[in-house]
């Protein structure tokens, strides 16, 4: 019983993540570009907007694709443990901060060109170029560092705000 009462907690979880993660694209007036948005963007930026929750920042493009990236994610990764039977959601949320680096590493930009469009397209990115060249001073790509440090902050970030919130909704401890 205990099984099957966790199994449905497991649902309902991946059920909110997908509520969350939906989203749209629209095009960018005057630009051949198009941006993420989410379908229910009250109640995203509601959990994730703000400067002290510091997720999503209102018209940083980049912040709400790594955001989706997160959601969608995580929600693989909860899907899958759900099929194989793992029920134990705390351990399954431990196990997926444990290997969050290696999502974090697959959204990296691979090609210079848009590493440094990403450098550019804020005065804050360079908060991230700084601390990755104090840490890592000789490596050839410390753009590729920078960008891995702006979206760990934002899964890392996003991870306590979304157990949080999964906390409170659905009467969790973990």
């Amino acid at each position: 019983m205990q099984m099957q009462k966790q199994g449905m907690k497991f649902k309902l979880i991946i059920e909110e993540l997908e509520h969350l993660s939906e989203h749209g694209y629209i095009n960018i007036q005057d630009s051949d570009k198009k941006r993420l948005i989410f379908k229910n963007r009250e109640e995203v930026f509601k959990l994730f907007g703000g400067e002290k929750k510091e997720v999503l920042t209102p018209f940083n493009d980049y912040t709400y694709v790594w955001l989706h990236s997160f959601l969608r994610d995580l929600t693989d990764y909860l899907s899958q443990g759900l099929k194989e039977n793992s029920t134990d959601m705390e351990e399954a949320f431990n196990k997926f901060y444990d290997i969050m680096s290696e999502y974090i590493d697959s959204e990296v930009d691979v090609y210079t060109s848009d590493l440094t469009e990403w450098l550019n397209d804020r005065n804050s990115n360079i908060y991230y170029l700084d601390e990755a060249h104090k840490e890592f001073r000789d490596s050839d790509n410390i753009l590729g560092i920078a960008q891995y440090k702006a979206i760990e902050e934002i899964y890392f970030n996003a991870y306590e705000l979304l157990k949080e919130h999964l906390n409170n909704k659905f009467n969790l401890e973990f």
